[in-house]
């Protein structure tokens, strides 16, 4: 016989259920199934480009990116308020540095490298490996030269040596047939992309495919991958009421030519959306 505590425990079980059958069936099915008529058109190239170049300035005069109150998550409880740039630094940044210790990895291509903070903080712990970073935006790209330049303090490792040496940033898009074929001839082995697919949704399988293309062995994307917030339905909805993608890891099976060696989703995690990791290499 269930006790009073279990029975209510048990009702409040049934009602949740009941509320995730209402919301994805009225609230997020509808949505699905217009966005599968219409197709995937929402996001444009355009969108990103001048939405990202008209962010990185102000992020340099501002410092958005060592502001401390953004709150974090960890298991969806709160811990601390935390900077963007400790949020790379603890996330992407721990994750990668793992698997270059991990494999024979000498150079780097970062997609969508915006201010080049991901390269900045690696560069320093691993001086024998070149980093490129691929920006569209002339704005990111000025930004990062600074910070190679002339890094600021908060880039510790990279603040003491002065200007740093093994990056270079590359103007231009993962979509440019003409830019990709010149880059082809110097693969990289490693290349990653963080938070980058999502600004590409209509154009997902032509950076996917030049992504293959241009890694001579690893790949590694930091993405807010479906598998990281279906479950939590703040965050489902969130995804279904964006133009960003929705898509799920196991969308890169149709790539015959690769392997997934990891598929993961990091417990420190941002307050909004969840990043998921797939982490693989050529077949």
């Amino acid at each position: 016989m269930l006790n009073g505590k279990n029975k209510e425990s048990l009702r409040l079980e049934i009602l949740d259920n009941l509320r995730q059958i209402y919301i994805r069936t009225f609230r997020i099915m509808p949505r699905l199934i217009l966005r599968y008529v219409l197709g995937r058109r929402e996001r444009t190239t355009h969108l990103s480009h001048l939405e990202y170049d008209n962010y990185w300035d102000t992020f340099w005069n501002k410092r958005d990116i060592f502001r401390t109150d953004l709150p974090m998550t960890k298991f969806d409880k709160p811990i601390r308020s935390i900077s963007p740039f400790e949020f790379k630094r603890l996330g992407i940044v721990s994750i990668l540095e793992e698997k270059l210790k991990q494999n024979d990895i000498t150079s780097v291509l970062e997609v969508g490298s915006g201010a080049g903070l991901n390269l900045m903080l690696l560069a320093p712990k691993f001086p024998k490996i070149s980093y490129a970073g691929l920006e569209p935006t002339e704005s990111g790209i000025r930004i990062s030269n600074k910070f190679i330049n002339s890094p600021p303090p908060e880039f510790e490792e990279a603040y003491k040596i002065g200007r740093v040496e093994n990056v270079r940033v590359i103007q231009g898009s993962i979509l440019d047939d003409k830019l990709m074929e010149k880059l082809g001839n110097n693969k990289f082995d490693l290349v990653f992309t963080c938070a980058v697919l999502e600004q590409l949704n209509n154009y997902v399988d032509i950076a996917l495919d030049n992504i293959f293309n241009l890694t001579r062995e690893y790949f590694l994307f930091y993405e807010e991958w479906l598998e990281a917030n279906y479950l939590v339905k703040e965050n489902y909805l969130t995804l279904v009421k964006s133009d960003y993608f929705r898509l799920s890891w196991n969308y890169l099976n149709k790539y015959r030519n690769i392997e997934i060696l990891e598929r993961s989703i990091p417990a420190l995690q941002p307050s909004w959306l969840k990043y998921g990791v797939v982490f693989g290499k050529k077949s």
